[in-house]
């Protein structure tokens, strides 16, 4: 899978979104990110990953078990999948 290549991460003050790019945002089209996710999103911009490609980087950036991100990161990417923030 692959993110969504027609949406940017944009840093607006301490909060993190993904836009459609472009000069004009459309604010019913935002997603807010955590810190975490926003940091996953720039880790994988651009690229082919798996979700065990995901978790690998959780566990290796993280203080958080493998089984623990495995979870997490199923459920982001479901969540991500069906906003349609990823290509597949």
């Amino acid at each position: 899978m692959k993110l969504n290549d027609s949406l940017r991460l944009r840093k607006m003050g301490r909060r993190y979104m993904i836009v459609k790019d472009g000069p004009d945002i459309n604010l019913t089209d935002v997603f807010t990110l955590n810190d975490t996710a926003a940091d996953i999103w720039e880790a994988f911009s651009g690229k082919e990953f798996s979700a065990g490609d995901v978790t690998a980087y959780m566990v290796a950036n993280y203080d958080v078990p493998e089984e623990t991100a495995a979870a997490d990161v199923t459920a982001m990417l479901d969540e991500w999948d069906g906003y349609g923030l990823l290509q597949r």
